[in-house]
C-alpha cells in the first residue's frame, strides 16, 4: 500500500507499507528503554502500552530504473533466544 510520495531532483521516491506486525510490549523492541520512559511518548503506542510496528520500504524511480529499497529490521536485539 502506497503511504507517502517525495519527488528529490529527479528521482520519485515511493514509501510502501509491507507489513504490519502483532503490537508488542516496547521493551522488546528497545530492550535497554525501561518502561516509565515510553510516557511521554504513549501517543505512539496501542491503548494496551504496545508498541505496533509499521514495516515498509521505499521505490525509487529514476530516469535510467527502478530500484526497490528495504533494509529489513535485522535480527533484532534477542536474536540469540
Amino acid at each position: 500500500m502506497l503511504i507517502s510520495h517525495a519527488t528529490v531532483g529527479r528521482l520519485e521516491v515511493y514509501g510502501i507499507a509491507d507489513a504490519r506486525p502483532a503490537p508488542v510490549d516496547p521493551t522488546r523492541s528497545y530492550p535497554d528503554v525501561l518502561r516509565d520512559a515510553w510516557a511521554p511518548h504513549r501517543r505512539w503506542l496501542t491503548e494496551e502500552g504496545e508498541f505496533q510496528p509499521d514495516l515498509g520500504c521505499f521505490v525509487v524511480r529514476s530516469p535510467d530504473g527502478v530500484a526497490l529499497i528495504d533494509a529489513g529490521i535485522g535480527p533484532g536485539p534477542r536474536s540469540e533466544e
